[in-house]
């Protein structure tokens, strides 16, 4: 193979007889491809075409040669190019004689460029008339414009060369036999682009890399496709970070920021960028979310989200995720674990940030909630549809349900002694404030008044002294307003009566004595006052017409927020007996001649406290499951 480098003493050639323009030239391209890219003077043996034509060639035979390859390096240095010429004869004999591009017994014609190698890169600039080619002949020589190829070919870029295939015939005279043709010869014509200098280094803003991990960063030279993109890292402080200096691996030895100095090998270019590590999760295999009530609503595994879980949530009342990461098989996790949620709506407050976070909205429809870990590939998403709550902005009636409002937080009382326990306006609510109940008597025997343990047996709770009708005594009564219009003849539309629905109260439940396991039971009833089968002072017969919804806090559940999701216990001791909703009978309307509503009151009861124990009430929700 021939190395053949360019010459600038053939800038005068170029200047006095090199005239790239295509009507100059015919065009002896395979399927006239190029307009402009040779002239090639046309001679050639005795024939029918050339008749009257005798340049005096009369060898033997035809000459012999093998396949031209040649190698030309582009020289980028230059700024305004160089030419070359290859001699097409080189290597050709005639009659055992060497032929050169000067030999006057031989000549080149019938020049033909192979279409693949040019749809790679095509020699040629401009269109039409300006259309210029790199190569011409000129004679038995193949002619080269170098600078055409500079900005195409580089040593280091994605295309460092490339070959053309040029295939022509020597054609010295010889007599062919009948049904004979001349060999064609063939140039292998490869241009390789010239290393380019290095003329700086691109590196990241910043990285971070995990305590015990390891991080490839990348860096570039510039420009890309300089020839020499070796490059020598170094770091700051490798007690914090390390960095392999050739290849640029970072590993995180404890937390902590450095500066990595990233050098070019070639021109000793440099620049810095910040690297953090950190003590993020690892041995992480899955991320589990789980909803209020305990059950998985999605994960995340390797990464990848599964498909999102669905959950609903009454308006203006919190929905809970937990979220937590379960270890690859026989390893622990280990790192800083932080989850961080979000839902990309201003309507919805996020109440907490953590493993364990509450989402509340006052608009109801659907939105997605969101969770990753920091430091890993682990999210999930979580499609939540919030459903009307009749509980939710209820500022016209005379009682608070979500427990904020300081004014209408007096209505609620002790029941049946006032003394024997204590509810205060709690600061540390789940959204807000809550209502706190304390209990401050042991048992039964200690009580009072027999008359009413005979009606509360060892139960204590609270009762909302919610009667006002109008916007008298700081607002109408929600639950009257709602739930006490009987059939209401005159509009059917509104009548309670056969409505059905459903309760549940966020609880959290402080133990005095850390130990005492036992379960407190949350019993909630609507007592309508007025019923005709009701009418008295006594309260344990309107439960009997009251729903009797029920709801568990768990040992396992103390001192943490937990929903309650009521069921109706049916006023009976056998747990099997239950509905989810409650339908209001017909009883609730005998009393009401139609002129407005009953009252209807809310009680609560904590079975199961002693003394000295809290329990936190927030963010009461009431649904009709069946409005029409």
């Amino acid at each position: 193979m021939k190395f053949i480098t360019a010459k600038r003493s053939l800038l005068t050639f170029l200047r006095e007889q090199y005239i790239w323009r295509s009507k100059m030239n015919k065009n002896l391209l395979k399927n006239t491809l190029l307009a402009s890219v040779m002239a090639v003077a046309l001679v050639g043996c005795k024939s029918d075409v050339e008749e009257g034509f005798d340049y005096g060639y009369n060898a033997s035979k035809p000459a012999e040669f093998s396949t031209l390859k040649v190698t030309i390096v582009e020289n980028a240095a230059s700024e305004t190019g160089d030419i070359v010429r290859v001699d097409l004869m080189q290597g050709a004999t005639s009659d055992g004689e060497p032929l050169t591009a000067e030999s006057t017994s031989a000549i080149v014609r019938s020049v033909q460029f192979d279409l693949d190698a040019l749809a790679v890169l095509d020699p040629r600039t401009g269109t039409g008339n300006n259309s210029r080619s790199a190569f011409r002949m000129v004679g038995n020589y193949l002619y080269i414009n170098l600078a055409m190829f500079a900005d195409a070919l580089q040593a280091g870029g994605s295309l460092p060369q490339h070959t053309f295939i040029i295939d022509y015939i020597i054609d010295n005279g010889a007599i062919l036999a009948e049904g004979e043709t001349l060999q064609t010869r063939r140039l292998e014509l490869t241009i390789a682009g010239s290393p380019d200098p290095v003329e700086g280094v691109e590196v990241p803003s910043e990285l971070t890399v995990a305590v015990d991990g390891e991080l490839q960063a990348m860096a570039s030279v510039l420009p890309a496709y300089a020839f020499n993109k070796n490059l020598i890292w170094q770091s700051s402080d490798s007690d914090i970070i390390s960095v392999d200096p050739a290849s640029g691996v970072l590993r995180g030895i404890k937390e902590g920021t450095v500066t990595i100095t990233v050098t070019t090998e070639e021109g000793g270019f440099s620049d810095t960028f910040t690297a953090n590590a950190t003590n993020a999760p690892r041995n992480v295999a899955l991320m589990n979310v789980y909803s209020k009530d305990g059950l998985e609503v999605t994960s995340s595994q390797n990464g990848q989200s599964n498909q999102n879980g669905q959950v609903t949530v009454p308006a203006c009342t919190a929905i809970g995720f937990e979220a937590m990461s379960t270890p690859e098989a026989g390893k622990q996790l280990a790192g800083d674990f932080v989850y961080n949620w979000s839902t990309g709506l201003d309507s919805v407050n996020n109440i907490n940030n953590g493993e364990m976070v509450y989402f509340s909205s006052e608009v109801t429809g659907p939105y997605v909630a969101g969770v990753s870990l920091s430091g890993t590939a682990f999210e999930a998403d979580i499609d939540v549809m919030v459903e009307a709550n009749l509980a939710c902005n209820n500022s016209n009636h005379s009682i608070d349900l979500n427990f904020d409002d300081d004014g209408k937080f007096t209505r609620w009382g002790v029941q049946p002694i006032v003394e024997w326990a204590t509810i205060t306006h709690d600061e540390n609510g789940l959204t807000g404030k809550a209502l706190s109940f304390t209990r401050n008597v042991s048992d039964a025997d200690k009580m009072l008044d027999a008359g009413q343990i005979t009606q509360f047996g060892d139960v204590l709770g609270i009762i909302a002294f919610d009667w006002a009708k109008g916007t008298a005594n700081g607002g109408a009564s929600f639950f009257g307003s709602h739930f006490g219009l009987g059939t209401a003849p005159a509009n059917p539309s509104i009548a309670s009566v056969g409505k059905e629905i459903k309760a549940g109260i966020w609880v959290k439940l402080i133990k005095q004595d850390p130990s005492d396991t036992t379960p407190v039971v949350v019993k909630h009833h609507l007592l309508p006052w007025s019923a005709a089968s009701v009418i008295g002072p006594n309260r344990p017969p309107k439960r009997l017409v009251s729903p009797d919804f029920t709801g568990v806090i768990p040992a396992d559940k103390h001192d943490q927020w937990v929903y309650i999701e009521f069921v109706d216990q049916q006023h009976d001791d056998d747990d099997a007996t239950f509905n989810s909703t409650f339908t209001i009978p017909a009883s609730w309307g005998e009393n009401n001649d139609g002129s407005g509503w009953i009252n209807v009151q809310p009680e609560f009861l904590f079975e199961g406290l002693a003394e000295g124990d809290t329990i936190l009430i927030d963010d009461y929700a009431i649904q009709h499951v069946n409005a029409n």
